[in-house]
């Protein structure tokens, strides 16, 4: 029973210090955030569209993909 817990207890602090490494590896940006309000959300959302739109065969699919890519607010295309 005690091993159980120490088990446990154990797994919880390497939990525990994996979310401090992370924190640590993206402080700046975290940080950044409250200083100028801004993310990187568009940029993942393009390579997103990218990823979604890539080796489609049909022209006029990928034509309208692009407008809607290179003009977000002017076209919405999911």
């Amino acid at each position: 029973m005690l091993n159980k817990a120490l088990g446990f207890l154990r797994l919880q602090i390497h939990k525990v210090q994996k979310v401090s490494n992370t924190l640590k590896r993206w402080r700046e940006p975290i940080l950044n955030y409250f200083d100028n309000k801004t993310t990187n959300a568009s940029t993942e959302g393009k390579d997103v569209k990218e990823r979604l739109y890539f080796g489609l065969r049909n022209v006029e699919a990928y034509v309208r993909m692009m407008i809607g890519f290179l003009l977000p607010e002017v076209f919405h295309v999911i």
